[in-house]
């Protein structure tokens, strides 16, 4: 787990439990200022925020900050978003940076719903402890 990992779970926390302090915002500020490549410790009013729902912008800023690390979707599990942040994408065609059509085939496979949120338990595990139910 990164530093800034511990920081955005810190602001997001606060903000979800109604316990916004000025070290909530200063932990989100703190990589806001990093990524902008401003020194860290230091207030900078063209990144720093103030106000605003910090929970759901420390969620954002985990977007950014945590891009290729295969963490986005355990947050859009975790906030029951998945079909939220899937619903814009057509499963038939994909794209290249260039907006060409690609002949790959990208399917959705499965349903969106909370359904998929959670893997199904084992069956080697299920045999071993007959009380678990799938």
């Amino acid at each position: 787990m990164r530093y800034a990992e511990v920081l955005l779970i810190y602001a997001e926390a606060s903000g979800r439990s109604g316990n916004v302090t000025p070290a909530s915002w200063e932990a989100l500020n703190k990589i806001r200022r990093r990524a902008a490549g401003l020194p860290y410790n230091t207030a900078n009013a063209s990144v720093d925020l103030t106000s605003g729902d910090i929970a759901e912008l420390a969620f954002m800023e985990r977007k950014w900050e945590f891009a290729g690390e295969w963490i986005r979707w355990n947050d859009l599990v975790r906030t029951e978003r998945v079909q939220q942040a899937l619903s814009n994408r057509d499963p038939q065609v994909s794209r290249n940076s260039s907006g060409v059509f690609l002949d790959v085939q990208n399917p959705i496979l499965g349903s969106l719903g909370t359904d998929n949120y959670f893997a199904p338990i084992p069956q080697n595990e299920v045999d071993l402890n007959p009380n678990l139910k799938k």
